[in-house]
């Protein structure tokens, strides 16, 4: 694992780690052995539910924009706005899709605002997703192909582990995107037009850059069922696009402001060398399968569809590329390619299809095996802290009794990645106040956008009269790692606003209590 470490820091990562792959796979395929594929693509899938359902009913959190998705949501419900002016007090928009954060409302009206709800969308919509793969799949081939397909996706998934089924966004583009592309796939014009329509105004909803995976299915549609029928379908996307920002909470105003502020980021070389790597790697079985022999050429709609789907893959990779993204922007376009594959093989002769998958099979699985390891890792260290989160929720809870009647919040301390910053949501659950969100000013300084004055004056008349901050950590220090050197996120005049206004007024097991003093 020393290795795949060291070789996953390097720009050239995927590229290396399938060369070690290959070096290791091609030789076991010239064996001849028989790989267990159908056991493989259940196991596959057991492991990625079963990670989903640990993560449904232990008390963690990965990162903190999922803390800040839970919070602005819940903030949402009682009619607060998802994305405050620049100048506001409150400072925590990011620049997801509206749909990002009222997504969740329906759950939390009829479950009541927890992390079980919270966490549950993205459970459903993972599962939504595995299950319209298969059927997918099922329209090219057999029942036990259908298995290994999913079963290759679930691989994928896997080497993004927790991304798949996590609070943010990503479940529910991947299932948006499933959708759409199934409805083209299988289902009747009317149900196609309108599963189609649906998707392509949700996806760009949920984030600006889910574009890149409308194109492909739209290229699909229009091979497949027709220019009319595209034109209708868009037609009504455009028509259901702004719907979200007819709700008072939503101002189209503030979305592009905090879409500009992050469109000042600029790109990371590494992860846009990382994700066209990526890409290729993605396309290699399908590219080499339509290449493969000469009877059936390939048809000139699906040469137009692979290459939408290779331009979907090059915008979502500079998309991904903004600093702190990653290549997990990549993931919804898995499905084309998986749709892609089946396709094209479906009208293969078996000789040539069988050829490709034996010579790929092994050297792939190694890829998303050996890249996985990181994410694995992170996620069992957060599943790790589950039994200390139980002991931090309990801590909240006796603070929020202790100081009933008070308006509390959980702050930053010295880093963003102190889990129990993470647990911000249980106060604003219960009825608290949400003024500032550490990923927001992460987001915002570093496009150039400081803390607002009216956020020191509000915590200079305490409208945050308690804040918990994590235990032996000074307030507000943490460092914006957006930056090469250090670059104190909240700012010097936050921290010292901050200590002129609220004293430390005693401990609980996990945060240190900072009270106002007038």
């Amino acid at each position: 694992m020393g290795l795949v470490r060291a070789v996953s820091d390097s720009a050239f990562a995927p590229a290396l780690l399938f060369a070690i792959a290959c070096a290791i796979g091609i030789p076991l395929a010239g064996l001849r052995l028989r790989m267990p594929w159908r056991s493989f693509s259940i196991g596959m899938i057991g492991v990625v539910v079963g990670a989903a359902l640990a993560y449904l009913v232990l008390p963690v959190l990965f990162e903190d924009a999922e803390t800040n998705i839970a919070c602005v949501s819940a903030m949402a419900m009682r009619g607060a706005p998802v994305y405050p002016a620049m100048n506001a007090a409150a400072r925590y928009s990011l620049a997801y899709g509206p749909l990002t954060y009222l997504a969740h409302m329906p759950l939390y009206w009829l479950l009541g605002e927890s992390l079980v709800s919270f966490k549950l969308l993205g459970i459903l919509s993972m599962l939504v997703t595995l299950g319209l793969s298969y059927r997918i799949c099922r329209h090219y081939g057999s029942s036990r192909e259908a298995l290994v397909g999913v079963g290759c996706l679930s691989l994928v998934l896997f080497r993004y582990l927790h991304v798949e089924f996590w609070g943010r966004n990503d479940p529910l583009l991947l299932c948006f995107t499933a959708l759409a592309l199934w409805a083209v796939v299988e289902a009747g014009d009317k149900a196609a037009v309108l599963a189609v329509a649906l998707s392509f105004a949700v996806l760009p909803n949920l984030k600006i850059t889910a574009v890149f995976y409308v194109l492909p299915i739209l290229v699909l549609l229009i091979i497949q069922r027709g220019w009319k029928l595209a034109g209708v379908a868009v037609a009504i996307a455009l028509a259901l696009f702004p719907s979200p920002f007819l709700l008072p909470q939503v101002s189209l105003a503030g979305y592009i402001a905090i879409l500009q502020t992050v469109g000042k980021h600029g790109l990371d070389p590494g992860f846009l060398a990382r994700n066209l790597q990526y890409s290729a790697i993605f396309l290699l079985p399908t590219g080499m399968l339509a290449w493969s022999g000469t009877n059936p050429k390939l048809s000139r709609g699906q040469q137009r569809y692979l290459a939408a789907i290779a331009a979907g893959l090059l915008g979502a990779s500079f998309a991904g590329a903004k600093i702190g993204a990653g290549s997990y922007h990549l993931l919804p376009l898995a499905i084309p390619v998986l749709q892609s594959y089946f396709w094209i093989r479906s009208e293969r002769e078996p000789i040539i299809r069988d050829r490709v998958f034996s010579k790929l099979s092994v050297a792939w699985v190694l890829t998303m095996l050996l890249y996985s390891t990181n994410f694995v890792e992170a996620v069992w260290h957060s599943y790790q802290f589950a039994g200390p989160g139980k002991k931090v929720i309990a801590d909240i809870r006796s603070l929020e009794s202790q100081y009933r009647g008070s308006t509390l919040q959980v702050g930053i301390g010295d880093g963003f990645r102190d889990p129990t910053t993470f647990y911000a949501y249980q106060p604003v659950f219960a009825g608290q106040p949400y003024l500032i969100s550490g990923a927001s000013v992460r987001d915002h300084q570093f496009g150039g956008v400081e803390i607002p004055a009216a956020t020191l004056d509000d915590l200079r008349n305490c409208a945050i009269r308690v804040w918990l901050i994590p235990l032996g950590r000074q307030p507000f220090s943490a460092q914006n790692t957006y930056y090469t050197g250090d670059h104190l996120a909240f700012g010097r005049d936050f921290a010292s606003t901050f200590v002129a206004n609220y004293r430390k007024a005693g401990s609980g097991s996990s945060y240190d209590v900072w009270i106002c003093t007038h």
